[in-house]
């Protein structure tokens, strides 16, 4: 009897164990980190300005349009994405800080840098496009005489 006993103790007691680690692993809020990539191994998608971006049902992951592709890309906004700028330094973002800057290029149809994983339609990262790129887009809005 009181080995059957024993047995539930130590059934609730490691179930509870597994439920705290699994649980635990949760920091600021971000339920992933996304592996560090180099710009290099990434797909560049182009220049581009989002058309629509929509938050999905789940509440953490993002579709949306990009212009000119036909296809829908995502993001996922609970991810912590890491990068490195021009000079070197390591630099870390939240997928919200992507949805932002996606949501503001669409709002004021300004020119996006986007990269995605290769082959796929998950996007990794977005930054501003340079002085360059957003001039050359907006000749492209001018109407040819």
């Amino acid at each position: 009897m009181k080995l059957m006993d024993l047995k539930k103790v130590s059934v609730f007691v490691c179930g509870f164990f597994l439920l705290i680690c699994c649980h635990g692993n949760e920091e600021n809020g971000l339920g992933d980190t996304a592996p560090k990539v180099d710009k290099s191994d990434l797909d560049f998608i182009g220049i581009t300005v989002p058309f629509y971006i929509q938050k999905n049902d789940n509440g953490s992951i993002y579709t949306m349009g990009l212009s000119p592709h036909a296809r829908t890309f995502f993001l996922k906004e609970n991810m912590r994405f890491y990068g490195t700028t021009s000079n070197g330094k390591e630099i870390a973002f939240d997928g919200g800080d992507f949805i932002q800057l996606l949501k503001n290029s669409e709002e004021k149809d300004i020119p996006l840098r986007v990269y995605v994983y290769p082959n796929t339609n998950e996007v990794y990262w977005v930054e501003e496009a340079t002085a360059e790129e957003i001039k050359e887009y907006e000749d492209l809005k001018q109407p040819i005489d």
